[in-house]
């Protein structure tokens, strides 16, 4: 029996590599590559295994059909230019002959390079195929055989591949071509395994293996007390904004294989492990994570305390949270990451992490999101759970984890927490006796009492904590090292340079900022700009091209040169003359190209020539018949114009959309019929990939045009008020669509990568299901089962987009375009709120008529559950921080708000409500916000006056607080505040006394506008703002406004205008500063905490940040580098390219600096400035900005230079001028 496998320059378990083989099926297309031997290898395990394909360089087909059982049948095919190919497909399995028939032994010459060709043509689609959700396994492969695919030719492949994992399963002796072949995959990180695959399944029940496809539809797999279960997706998606469910989907959504792939994802683990954990990172074959000297310590004590409960029987049973505490950049957030992932692959227990910005420390959403994961996860089995909450961001987490902890404890649930924290031994209070210290004995995997010098754990009074350090060992700087030259993340030459730069003090946080920014622009020029920029069919027809005889007789040159560009294979073997045109509808040609013209779109080449073929497949047209067609409605039809877009892609126009829309008169083409139109256009591009395999991307991208176009919101109505009659007509038939789009989604299998056409479908379903409800009168009997269904409809919608939402953040990690993906979760959240709202209406007035004539409530009605309103503000506030600019957003938040304000009574209550929300308001004030209304209405404004009222008819001010001379409503709402640790009663009172001497958002804007310049305050808006300062600063406040990043950038936005006399803004460039030093060290305070703790979700919070590091401690390199951090997914606010700040002294004078001009190119150059070592003394400087005439010498020393502060770095000036000054 086989126990231990060698791969690579190690040993695996045999168990755990045929589980994890299993498992991939789960997860991934799979490749069986059957060489010259594999017959000796075939047994039926692996011919039942659920093959996504099979690829042969064998001729005979004696085996084909043992590859079909029960829930498959199996395709021959020997090109894959074949009618209908698709290469990945489980049902009907294609088995692909990359040498046909031929017998390769028989050829020569002209006829065996012919072979070759053919085989290179089929291998290279399908490495290409290869991406980091495909695996390829080769199974009987012989490189010294002359019958084989040529080995020089598969190493090459592998060098091609788009991350895909390559298997090799090797029988032979690792000598000659097979030693270079396993060199080559080593050096690819693919596996190799020397045994065969019949070998590894032996005696193994893989017919039970859980591969059941449908049942993987309905749930996602996880691990409890060693078995597979499943959970309802739904569940996973309602929470994974708070908290997510280790489970297989979520581990293996990524899988990096090959050199290329992993240079890049190496770097996306840097980038996003601060914000998430990437589970790619922690396997195997990609662990890019760096094992801190504490980490065997983290996992041995949690492991001890998932089996025991404790790791002392003193403590047996206790639940004690365990902190991992320590300085940011310690690698707190990884470590964790790599906890759960290890505590995962043991399978005995479930792993809930919750993110890091999730609260709780009350009994909000994110506490209702554990619960419910809690419940249906583990229920009350007599399993523990392990809760992972990466908590730094909070203070007093030790507080909040006991805290928590009771409250479970209390429901019945048994878990082991594991929270993050800054500091937390350092000011642990607890009393002496209860201390205890252990240290781990490494060897023997146990803790055993120690001295505090030696401890690695502490136990203090109710929790426990391990120490993580920034400082790095040689070890691990080693390890570090390999790690880089392993995955090739850089050349060597660029690797060299970095780690001549790194000095024996560099912490690990240090090491990692200088790397990311050492690697970043090696690997950008390595990303392969794919998206949009060649659509798959395009591609498809050149290769096709290709094979067009050049000795055609029948077509003349300039028809066959066109057809030839188009990429149309003609088919030579029959005349013109023989046969007659027919068959084809001119008339849904027209029309097509008419409904297109008409909203002044193209339309795509493919989807015309496909209408005028009836609606078939156009592949016909290919023929010598199609000649004359083509050319008649290319050349013959004067009112449509053939021609290519500004991308090349060849399209149909009418000649203008005056006489598209006459055409569209004239033969009663009304809305009604237009939304079939559309519909069969849905069908034609379900149909072309089911033939072809791959999506049309330009028909994807024109529909999409048209279906916004005719939508609830269509901006080409709204335009065109004299045609509102035919977009309702549109309107009443929209079910049709929504029913056809809902086809295509289920039922079509058709890629939607980007989740476009379903945000579509969401859009459309909220606005139909919601007008349709709103005209529910219940005069009818029908109506209660209409609103049943409206209320149902709205209620599968928010599934729908919370569904896509999640799809969407899989894909981030991967995405160079992290900004589009983000606008479309946004736009889903917002779009399941709304839906929410509607629902909460329905279900009200339903349910209000059903009691009032004493009918009973529909079962199906009555178990939709709608999200609470903290969950939706959670929600929204999200949205908000990460787009501040959505006007939809806030509209939804603050009509949410009003309605929840308006069915609360009591006023402390209210006050809650309101003060949460005014934070929000405040900013907002600020802010130039798009899309504040449907049509033409600003309902931004509306909401925003209707909360400033309510807030002026709720005076609360400080001393109100301090003197507690407020009434009993206001006293219980700003304990009550303080003790669920909200941040928002401390903002509101403070806001108050900003408004009183007219310091609020919305005075400001009309102070800045009044004047035409940036606003000065006066002694006494000074003075509110230290009172403000003070108040903020007690310890009991600052602790929670330094857990929630709006009320901390509240008090940034105030420090800085008490010690700067002017508003914090990035709106303007050049700004000069007025601060001392006392004020910038408070800044810096303030503004690194915030960063720390949140990112770089407010640019603007970076910039002062490193403006503080500058004027407090002169590191120009630190704040360049914090600088560099920021990227351009981070901008929604700010312009990337300003430059708001001028380095000054406390009087407000730019600090004068001098240095030697670099080298120039046209308008700029580089100016080495001396004050500024290093690299970050090497300053751009553009002409314009220096008042010169022409550009200066190389070598010539330049005076009076004003450094510039910007998001880019740094940019040199002279003679800046305040701008109050300026305009004075």
């Amino acid at each position: 029996m086989i126990t231990n496998i060698k791969l690579n320059n190690g040993k695996i378990n045999a168990d755990a590599l045929f589980t994890d083989f299993i498992k991939s099926f789960n997860q991934e297309n799979v490749i069986l590559f059957l060489g010259q031997e594999a017959d000796k290898e075939l047994t039926d395990a692996v011919y039942n295994l659920p093959w996504s394909c099979v690829v042969t360089t064998n001729n005979g087909r004696e085996y084909d059909d043992r590859f079909i059982n029960q829930s498959r049948s199996v395709r021959d095919i020997s090109d894959i230019d074949e009618k209908g190919f698709r290469l990945f497909d489980r049902r009907s399995l294609p088995v692909i002959h990359i040498y046909g028939s031929e017998d390769i032994d028989t050829l020569k010459g002209i006829e065996l390079a012919k072979a070759h060709r053919h085989a290179d043509k089929i291998m290279t689609y399908v490495m290409h195929h290869l991406d980091t959700r495909t695996r390829m396994v080769i199974v009987g492969y012989d490189p010294d055989n002359l019958r084989e695919y040529p080995s020089e030719q598969l190493e090459l492949l592998f060098e091609e591949t788009s991350g895909g994992n390559v298997t090799i399963f090797n029988t032979l002796p690792e000598e000659g071509k097979v030693r270079q072949l396993h060199e080559y995959a080593e050096g690819f990180a693919y596996e190799w395994y020397d045994l065969s695959l019949a070998e590894l399944l032996e005696n193994k029940d893989v017919l039970n293996t859980d591969i059941d496809e449908e049942n993987l539809k309905k749930g996602v797999v996880y691990y409890k007390n060693g078995d597979a279960v499943t959970i309802d997706r739904n569940i996973l998606l309602r929470n994974e904004d708070s908290a997510v469910l280790l489970n297989e989907e979520l581990i293996n959504a990524v899988r990096p294989y090959g050199r290329k792939e992993q240079a890049r994802w190496y770097y996306n683990f840097l980038v996003d492990s601060a914000r998430s954990p990437q589970w790619y990172g922690y396997r195997k074959q990609s662990e890019f994570y760096l094992k801190r000297n504490y980490e065997d310590c983290l996992i041995c004590a949690v492991k001890n305390l998932l089996d025991r409960g404790s790791l002392t029987d003193a403590d047996r049973d206790r639940s004690f949270p365990l902190i991992l505490e320590g300085d940011p950049g310690s690698s707190k957030s990884i470590e964790l990451g790599k906890l759960a992932y290890s505590v995962y692959e043991d399978r005995k227990y479930p792993v809930i992490y919750i993110r890091g910005n999730a609260n709780l420390s009350n009994s909000g959403g994110a506490y209702e999101s554990l619960n419910e994961l809690l419940e249906e996860s583990v229920g009350n089995e007599n399993s523990r759970t392990l809760i992972i909450w990466d908590s730094s961001s909070f203070r007093d987490i030790e507080s909040i984890a006991v805290s928590l902890s009771n409250r479970l404890i209390n429901r019945g649930r048994r878990f082991i927490l594991v929270c993050s924290a800054y500091n937390g031994v350092d000011k642990i209070k607890g009393r002496g006796e209860n201390r205890r210290y252990m240290a781990f004995n490494h060897d023997e995997r146990k803790f055993i009492s120690s001295t505090q010098m030696k401890a690695e754990l502490i136990f203090d009074d109710s929790c426990y904590f391990v120490k993580a350090t920034r400082e790095i060992s040689v070890s691990e700087r080693s390890a570090l090292r390999q790690q880089l030259a392993n995955y090739q993340v850089a050349d060597a030459e660029v690797l060299n340079l970095f780690w001549k730069k790194i000095t024996p003090s560099d912490t690990i946080f240090d090491i990692y900022y200088k790397l990311i920014v050492y690697l970043r622009p090696n690997l950008e020029s390595g990303l392969d700009n794919e998206q949009r920029k060649v659509n798959l069919y395009v591609e498809k027809q050149l290769e096709r091209m290709s094979g067009i005889r050049a000795h055609d007789k029948f077509y003349n040159n300039d028809i066959r040169d066109a057809l030839v560009e188009l990429g149309l294979e003609a088919d030579q073997s029959e005349s013109v003359d023989d046969e007659k045109v027919d068959g084809y509808d001119l008339h849904k040609f027209d029309s097509c190209i008419a409904l297109f013209s008409r909203y002044k779109l193209d339309t795509p080449y493919n989807l015309a020539m496909g209408m005028l073929n009836g609606g078939a497949d156009f592949s016909s047209l290919y023929n010598s018949s199609g000649r004359a067609v083509f050319e008649l409605v290319t050349y013959s039809i004067p009112y449509i114009v053939y021609t290519t877009d500004d991308n090349g892609s060849y399209i149909f126009r009418f000649r203008n959309t005056i006489e598209a829309d006459f055409y569209l008169e004239r033969n009663n083409i009304d809305g009604a019929e237009q939304v079939n139109m559309i519909c069969s256009y849905l069908d034609y591009y379900a149909e072309d990939f089911r033939i072809n395999g791959s999506v049309d991307q330009n028909i994807r991208y024109s529909l999409m045009k048209l279906i916004r176009l005719i939508g609830p919101n269509s901006t080409y109505f709204n335009l065109m008020g004299s045609r509102q009659s035919e977009h309702v007509n549109i309107l009443l038939h929209m079910d049709q669509l929504l029913d056809k789009l809902a086809e295509l989604r289920t039922d079509r299998d058709i890629p939607d990568e980007n989740q476009d056409l379903a945000i579509i479908e969401i859009t459309f379903r909220r606005e139909y299901f919601a007008s349709k409800g709103e005209r529910v009168t219940f005069d009818t009997d029908s109506d209660l089962t209409s609103m049943e269904f409206y209320i149902t409809g709205l209620y599968e919608t928010i599934n729908l987009a919370i569904e896509c939402a999640h799809n969407l953040k899989e894909s981030l990690s991967g995405n160079d375009n992290k900004k589009a993906v983000n606008d479309r979760i946004n736009n889903l959240t917002v779009e399941t709120c709304l839906c929410n709202q509607r629902i909460e209406e329905f279900k009200s007035r339903y349910e209000k008529y059903c009691k009032e004539h004493h009918i009973a409530v529909s079962e199906s009605i009555r178990d939709i559950r709608t999200l609470s309103y903290t969950d939706q503000f959670s929600r929204l506030q999200q949205v908000i921080n990460t787009y501040p600019l959505n006007g939809y957003a806030y509209n939804t938040l603050f009509k949410m708000f009003e309605k929840e304000y308006e069915n609360t009574g009591s006023k402390d209550e209210r006050l809650s409500l309101l003060s949460e929300v005014w934070l929000i308001a405040n900013e907002a004030q600020s802010l130039d916000i798009v899309n504040r209304g449907s049509g033409q209405i600003d309902e931004l404004s509306g909401h925003l006056l209707k909360i400033t009222d309510l807030a002026d008819d709720s005076p609360v001010y400080i001393d109100d607080v301090i003197n507690e001379t407020y009434s009993d409503e206001i006293g219980r709402w700003f304990h009550s505040s303080l003790t669920d640790r909200q941040a928002a009663a401390i903002c509101f009172v403070c806001g108050n006394e900003l408004q009183r001497v007219k310091l609020d958002s919305k005075s400001l804007r009309l102070t800045e506008k009044d004047r035409g310049s940036t606003a000065i305050l006066s002694e006494i808006q000074k003075d509110v703002c230290k009172k403000i300062i003070d108040f903020m600063q007690r310890p009991e406040y600052m602790d929670i406004v330094e857990g929630d990043q709006n009320a901390l950038y509240f008090y940034i936005s105030v420090l800085w205008m008490y010690y700067n006399s002017r508003p914090l803004t990035g709106g303007r460039e050049k700004q000069l500063t007025y601060i001392c030093q006392e004020g910038w060290q408070k800044i810096k305070t303030a503004s690194g905490r915030y960063v720390d703790t949140v990112g770089h979700s407010r640019p603007l919070v970076v910039l002062i940040y490193a403006l503080s590091i500058i004027h407090t401690t002169s590191d120009y390199m630190k704040a360049l580098v914090l600088l560099k951090e920021l990227r351009e997914d981070d901008f929604y606010l700010s312009q990337r390219m300003w430059v708001p700040y001028i380095i000054c002294d406390e009087s407000g004078h730019p600090v004068l600096f001098s240095g030697t001009v670099n080298d120039v190119s046209n308008y700029s150059g580089h100016i080495r400035v001396s004050d500024i070592p290093g690299s970050a003394g090497l300053v751009r400087f553009f002409i314009r900005n220096l008042h010169l005439h022409r550009m200066p010498d190389i070598n010539t020393h330049m005076k009076n230079l004003e450094l510039g502060v910007g998001y880019m770095g740094y940019s040199l000036y002279i003679g800046v001028e305040e701008e109050d000054e300026a305009n004075g």
